[in-house]
C-alpha cells in the first residue's frame, strides 16, 4: 500500500469516527438541553493533525458538514441557520484549526511538536483556541455580536477537558498520536536495513 492510499483510509477511518461522533453529540445536546456541547470531533481532528498536518483538517469538516445538515433538520436546534451563514459557522470556521500548523512547523517534525505533556497541552490549547477565534468570527459576522467567542468558549470547555485527559492517554499509551511521515520513513529505513543485512549473509 503506497503512503497516498494509506493515508486516505487513515482519515477515512478518523472522519468516519468524526461524523459519527459529532452526530451522536448534537442529538445528546439537543436532548438534553445542555448548555454545553462535548464532541470528540475535535480531539479526532487533533490527533489527525499531528499524524497528516494538513490533511487532518479533514473528519473536522465532515463532522461540521454532519452538524450544518443536523441544524438544516432542525436536530440541534428549533431555528436553523439558513444556508450560508450555516456553512460559514459548521464548515467554513473549522478551517480556523489550521492556525494550529504554525505551532507544528515550529519544529523539526510533528513527533518533536508533542514530545511531552506540555508541548501535547500546548498543541491541544492552541487547537481550541483556533477554534473559539474561528466561531467567534462566524457569529459576528451572522448575528454582530461579540458574545460568540464566549458562548462557544463556553459550550465546548468539557469537551476541552476530555480532549486532554484522553490525548495524554493515549499519547503516553499508544502509538496513536504520532507523525505519520516520520514513522513511515521510519518502518521503511528499518525495512532497507532488514533487507541488506539478508543479502549481506546470502
Amino acid at each position: 500500500m503506497t503512503k497516498q492510499k494509506f493515508m486516505a483510509l487513515d482519515l477515512l477511518i478518523f472522519s468516519i469516527l468524526a461524523g459519527v461522533s459529532e452526530f451522536l453529540s448534537g442529538f445528546l445536546f439537543n436532548y438534553f438541553n445542555s448548555g454545553y456541547y462535548i464532541s470528540f470531533s475535535i480531539m479526532i481532528t487533533i490527533i489527525a493533525l499531528v499524524r497528516w498536518s494538513f490533511w487532518g483538517v479533514v473528519p473536522l469538516l465532515v463532522s461540521g458538514v454532519v452538524a450544518f445538515l443536523m441544524n438544516q433538520n432542525g436536530i440541534m436546534t428549533d431555528a436553523p441557520l439558513t444556508i450560508m451563514p450555516g456553512l460559514l459557522y459548521y464548515v467554513v470556521a473549522d478551517l480556523f484549526i489550521l492556525l494550529s500548523l504554525i505551532y507544528l512547523k515550529a519544529f523539526k517534525n510533528r513527533d518533536d511538536a508533542v514530545e511531552g505533556s506540555a508541548k501535547l497541552i500546548a498543541f491541544i490549547t492552541i487547537c481550541f483556541i483556533s477554534l473559539i477565534i474561528g466561531k467567534g468570527l462566524a457569529i459576528l459576522v451572522i448575528e454582530r455580536t461579540l458574545s460568540g467567542f464566549l458562548n462557544y468558549f463556553i459550550s465546548i470547555s468539557l469537551s476541552y477537558v476530555i480532549s486532554l485527559i484522553f490525548l495524554l492517554i493515549f499519547k503516553s499509551k499508544t502509538e496513536l498520536v504520532r507523525d505519520m511521515d516520520m514513522y513511515i520513513e521510519e518502518v521503511q529505513m528499518e525495512d532497507c536495513y532488514e533487507r541488506e543485512h539478508l543479502e549481506s549473509k546470502s
